[in-house]
């Protein structure tokens, strides 16, 4: 009879055992932390009951029983987002002590440390790593333990504490860090897709999640630095001035274009994700390989019988590859996209079709959450399992808001299910 939801009493509610995550006794009332079902998504919602420290204790019995909580090695970055990573922490390990989580928190020294860390540290001993940062310090975490190759990657779940949290938002629908730990230390074990870049020029290959940008993305990321001393203010002066421009890069682009379908919106109860079949891979081998080796190379005579299929543009004004529905909290850049689907999503303004207003207009629908060819013309969107970008001269590209080494030829594979996270789907 294990399928009968069991409930506890907290004060006067009748509250489902698996809806709370995180709680912890304070100034004697219970203070709570739930995940409900709604729709496709669980919401938070926090209660507070006053109760005596002994009916706590009894409460706390019972919601723990036949409850596993998972041992976490948290590599939390300080210097993250807005810098606010220790006082996040601090407030949520008043939880994790109150719960009796067993848990070890790394903070990060300098730059590129969390990958160190990931490289170098035995994590058998832990279920989930907890990135403490935003899409960037996932992006090093993730690169740091497949570095490793010995065995599957380890469970890694984003914890949202830097500016971008991305991914973060897609998976949880929500920006607080303290749901993402609810996830965390109540979820199942979910799959998500990953993204492998194959740097022709570096002869190197890269590891993803999130996105991956070149031309005016990239630009705005990396190439505004020099005037970084205007703060925020920098992405908006380079975005207006690609607009007064309207620059384009020359490439050629080819894509394994598959039919567009609308599943409804992705959530963690996401009926869709949890019944998508995933091929195993073979994590003893080269992972990147055997993705790349899944398809015929693209400069190939034979690739358009593999379903390569060149775009018949010379140059980019806008060109986006979002793998998660949000790339950034609250902005949907790829609707409609599911966390295990297999397909990376691609906005694209051709060089011929840019105009300033379809430039701003873009930007336009994309904070206000509205599906661009609703309201502009001229876009392309489609979704595809692998790409192949050529170009004139070498560009500074980027994974995950991360700057890669310059170059001029990638080839970009959507690795489905390759990382495991943990997220409340029951």
């Amino acid at each position: 009879m294990s399928g009968i939801e069991e409930y506890v009493e907290v004060g006067n509610a009748k509250i489902a055992k698996k809806d709370i995550c995180l709680y912890k006794y304070e100034d004697g009332k219970f203070i709570g932390h739930l995940l409900e079902a709604k729709g496709k998504t669980k919401k938070h919602r926090v209660i507070k009951v006053k109760m005596e420290k002994e009916e706590y204790e009894k409460l706390k019995t019972e919601i723990d029983k036949k409850k596993k909580y998972p041992k976490l090695y948290i590599i939390l970055n300080p210097f993250s987002g807005t810098k606010k990573g220790e006082t996040i922490m601090k407030e949520i390990e008043e939880y994790l002590k109150s719960m009796g989580i067993i848990y070890t928190i790394q903070k990060t020294e300098y730059a590129g440390h969390e990958q160190e860390i990931a490289e170098k540290t035995d994590f058998s001993q832990y279920d989930v790593i907890v990135s403490g940062g935003g899409d960037g310090t996932l992006h090093s975490i993730i690169n740091g333990v497949i570095s490793q190759h010995k065995k599957e990657i380890p469970i890694i779940s984003p914890l949202a504490c830097g500016s971008g949290n991305g991914v973060a938002y897609s998976l949880y629908k929500d920006n607080e860090p303290i749901t993402g730990m609810c996830h965390i230390v109540c979820g199942e074990v979910t799959r998500i897709d990953g993204i492998i870049l194959n740097h022709n020029k570096e002869k190197k290959k890269y590891y993803g999640v999130l996105q991956f940008e070149f031309s005016y993305l990239s630009s705005i990321d990396f190439e505004s630095e020099c005037i970084r001393w205007l703060g925020a203010f920098r992405f908006i002066l380079w975005t207006l001035w690609y607009c007064v421009t309207l620059m384009t890069t020359k490439a050629k682009i080819k894509t394994k274009k598959y039919e567009m379908t609308n599943d409804g919106e992705c959530g963690a109860l996401c009926s869709t994700c949890k019944n998508n079949k995933i091929k195993e891979i073979d994590y003893t081998k080269d992972i990147a390989d055997q993705i790349i080796q899944q398809h015929v190379n693209p400069d190939s005579s034979l690739s358009k019988n593999d379903g390569w299929e060149e775009l018949p543009y010379s140059s980019y004004c806008i060109y986006f590859f979002n793998n998660f529905a949000y790339g950034m909290p609250g902005i949907e850049f790829a609707h409609g996209a599911h966390r295990n689907d297999g397909f990376i999503d691609s906005w694209v303004l051709p060089g011929e079709r840019a105009t300033r207003w379809r430039f701003l207009g873009f930007w336009i629908c994309a904070v206000l959450n509205l599906f661009v060819p609703n309201y502009i013309s001229g876009f392309d969107y489609f979704r595809s399992t692998a790409l192949s970008i050529r170009l004139q001269n070498d560009v500074i590209i980027g994974i995950d808001g991360e700057k890669l080494p310059p170059g001029n030829s990638f080839d970009l594979y959507v690795a489905p299910g390759l990382y495991r996270t943990m997220l409340c789907t029951n």
